[in-house]
């Protein structure tokens, strides 16, 4: 009788590939940390940006006017300040309506509001502008308008990239490139709002309608170097961070706003002409004459 060979016995898992394989698999994790849907995102950056935009308005007057000048009801109208108002509800509305938008489109819509909740917010507060339409391209609008509207974009800026960190967070929230990264959010904020104090402190110095030049006072000097001094050494500081944390949009970002800084700090500066080459001592208007002791003949007048 031949004899019979036993089927062959299928192969079993190994029990480490198996243990190993089931945090891959499983739904436990999930490293693009989508579950935080577009609701939390839009809520997240207008927080974090009205939060950044009351900051810095604070920080601003303090490094123009010194800490302790803005009055409760300075207070009260910058926290109910129209702009801010509209942009806030603005982005909340569209991650409400918006349910199923990416952190792209989320972040791209609170960026192009900050501009446009600006102008509407200045159209609120002065009503008056719609029956003279022409002063909408009047100097008298447009430079309060784009220096608003930059102030709200960095802080939504801020608001943007706190939002998409919380879209996309990851079980490594916690590590060092996390925390550089967030610290390079918050010293933009810083510095960004130091580099625009600059041009700010300059016109309140030199800026005159009808009047007779004026010179800078050692007090509006020491308050120049203090500005200067913050912006460019938060954004610096801010590079660096940027760097370590590997994040390629914090940055581009941290970097252009370096550039800038630096740029304000050296057209804008207090007093004038501090940094150009000082100018040789007079000497009274005495010409210059060797030294000659009468015995060479090439004496002056002989």
């Amino acid at each position: 009788m031949p004899d019979t060979e036993p089927p062959p016995t299928p192969p079993t898992p190994s029990p480490a590939i198996s243990s190993d394989a089931a945090p891959l698999t499983g739904g436990q994790h999930h490293p693009s940390g989508r579950g935080k849907g577009a609701p939390s995102q839009a809520v997240f950056t207008a927080a974090v940006g009205a939060t950044a935009f009351l900051a810095g308005s604070f920080l601003y007057f303090a490094l123009l006017a010194g800490p302790g000048t803005m009055s409760l009801e300075g207070i009260t109208a910058l926290i109910t300040s129209p702009q801010l108002l509209v942009w806030t509800l603005a982005v909340v509305t569209v991650g409400l309506i918006g349910r199923r938008l990416g952190p792209r489109a989320v972040a791209v819509w609170a960026l192009a509001l900050a501009p446009a909740s600006t102008f509407a917010g200045i159209l609120i507060a002065y009503p008056r502008t719609l029956d003279q339409p022409q002063a909408l391209v009047s100097p008298i609008f447009l430079i309060p308008f784009v220096w608003q509207a930059s102030g709200l974009f960095g802080a939504a800026v801020a608001g943007v990239l706190a939002g998409v960190a919380l879209r996309l967070r990851s079980a490594d929230r916690f590590s060092a490139r996390a925390v550089a990264s967030g610290v390079a959010v918050v010293l933009l904020v810083v510095g960004g709002v130091a580099a625009l104090a600059l041009p700010a402190h300059w016109a309140s110095v030199y800026f005159r309608i009808w009047s007779d030049p004026v010179l800078a006072t050692p007090e509006q000097g020491d308050r120049y170097v203090a500005i200067a001094t913050t912006a460019v050494g938060c954004l610096l500081i801010a590079v660096v961070a940027a760097i370590f944390a590997r994040r390629r949009a914090v940055i581009w970002l941290t970097t252009i706003a370096f550039t800038l800084a630096l740029l304000a700090a050296l057209v804008f500066q207090v007093p004038e002409g501090r940094f150009a080459p000082q100018p040789a001592p007079a000497d009274g208007g005495r010409p210059h004459h060797p030294v000659c002791y009468g015995t060479s003949g090439d004496c002056p007048g002989g």
